[in-house]
């Protein structure tokens, strides 16, 4: 480094003096000749060298549940200090939640959270650059006495006011002690669960980048990634989600207890997505564990933001029979599946669990939903394959751990679950202007469903939706 060598006033004083007194001889033209490189006073003085300031900052930070309200409120405060979304774990508690809210009102701040299912996975961001969009909670593990609380994952779709596109945070905290040198002993029951969480993980990012290409994956995974970046063990992070997406934390700890990094900012890896400025940790908090915070600039072309394509059709909670006898009635149950299918919009997602699927009507409009961007994934129980299920297996392809499939399960196992799901259980996130429509009828997707008597009870509840979710991933875990 070179340093600038300033005289003092006295000297240059008399340098001045010399010049002036020569002025027009050799003498004066080499005393007064400023040395070459040095700043003169016409020079313009060289601007700041600052840090380039990204469009968008994203904090992840697990707060200890164990803070006394004012301090779990306090150490979220300091996060939105220097962020401009924040995703938060461990908010279980009421009264740390109820701080938190009345904290981010202070500061202008908006804030997520589900009736009930996910309420330890608060999403946040600032009011002034953001609006809400849409938010959905999955149960990914019910509370297990002596082993987990609740486990889930948050989707939350913001709109940023200043360009119109739209963003979307997923959020989840997974269970610990499942990974080995996660931070703590691995207890060997709780691994399946979290390599359960990590394919559903997946399968929520590839839904929310059907609905934005700007997905922020957040959130406390409890797997050391300075380790499973290298061994990249089966069913963990790397292994299941490296192809898809940035891991985008810097390469430190964010466990004060031990060298674990086990929070994570991830994105996706697509050509026209954000693009990463910079990350670092946040270490000025009270908890056990440091944030992650990573600033994003949207691509040099941002994609047009895409309408919603759902209809504004409204689904309610209602019971419907066939009747064989009738022509006209045959179908009813069939055309009310049809019909929900048919409403799902881009973005949105269909489960299917069925013993059979032999209908040209349901077969075509799963396909089409396929067509204009909805995920589909379908279950069935019959080892012998119709057509039908033969053509969607080609289209959907059968790696259960993508975001589209057709599978088939007949163990012991399937039928214990099924018998849970009712002949025929669908599931679609999101139908014309109705969330969580989950349809359960007493036969089969095939002609015995127009045939005989049958029945179908479609509900809106979200509690019901995430229990049947649920379910319907066990069938293939």
């Amino acid at each position: 480094m070179s340093a600038e060598v300033i005289a003092p006033r006295s000297l240059r004083r008399r340098i001045a003096a010399t010049c002036i007194a020569v002025i027009g001889g050799a003498l004066a033209a080499s005393l007064c000749a400023a040395p070459a490189g040095a700043a003169t006073r016409t020079d313009p003085v060289p601007p700041a060298s600052t840090p380039p300031t990204p469009q968008i900052r994203v904090m992840q930070l697990n707060i200890a549940q164990g803070l006394s309200p004012q301090n779990w409120a306090a150490d979220a405060q300091a996060a939105i200090s220097v962020s401009d979304i924040a995703a938060f774990n461990e908010a279980g508690r009421a009264a740390c939640r109820s701080a938190m809210a009345d904290m981010l009102e202070r500061n202008g701040w908006a804030y997520w959270l589900p009736a009930k299912t996910g309420l330890e996975n608060p999403v946040t961001w600032n009011a002034s650059k953001f609006e809400f969009v849409s938010g959905t909670s999955v149960e990914v593990t019910p509370a297990i006495r002596r082993l987990t609380p609740e486990r889930a994952i948050n989707t939350v779709v913001l709109r940023d006011l200043a360009t119109g596109q739209l963003i979307a945070v997923v959020a989840t905290h997974t269970i610990n002690k499942g990974a080995p040198d996660g931070g703590l002993k691995q207890d060997r029951r709780r691994t399946p669960l979290l390599k359960k969480h990590i394919l559903m993980l997946r399968t929520a990012i590839l839904a929310a980048e059907k609905i934005t290409p700007f997905v922020i994956g957040t959130g406390d995974w409890n797997v050391n990634h300075l380790r499973d970046r290298n061994i990249q063990a089966p069913g963990l992070p790397v292994n299941i989600l490296g192809s898809l997406v940035n891991f985008d934390m810097p390469l430190s700890r964010t466990w004060r207890a031990g060298n674990s990094l086990l929070d994570y900012i991830v994105t996706p890896k697509l050509v026209n997505t954000l693009q990463l400025v910079g990350s670092s940790i946040f270490k000025k908090v009270r908890s056990d564990h440091y944030g992650v915070l990573a600033g994003f600039d949207y691509p040099e072309v941002l994609p047009q933001p895409v309408p919603g394509q759902a209809s504004g059709t409204r689904f309610m909670p209602q019971v419907v029979r066939n009747n064989p006898h009738r022509r006209a009635a045959r179908r009813e149950v069939l055309r009310l599946i049809q019909k929900t299918v048919n409403n799902a919009g881009v973005g949105s997602a269909i489960h299917v669990a069925t013993k059979r699927l032999q209908d040209p009507g349901v077969y075509h409009a799963l396909v089409r939903a396929h067509q204009r961007g909805v995920r589909v994934q379908v279950v069935t129980q019959d080892r012998r394959l119709t057509s039908q299920e033969r053509s969607l297996r080609a289209l959907l392809g059968r790696q259960t751990d993508g975001g589209e499939w057709f599978a088939t399960c007949t163990s012991k196992k399937c039928r214990s679950v099924s018998r849970q799901m009712s002949p025929t259980t669908v599931l679609v996130s999101r139908s014309g202007a109705t969330s969580a429509v989950r349809v359960i009828a007493n036969r089969g997707l095939d002609s015995s469903a127009a045939r005989q008597r049958t029945s179908a009870r479609l509900t809106t509840s979200l509690t019901t939706y995430n229990n049947s979710f649920w379910k319907f991933f066990q069938l293939v875990a």
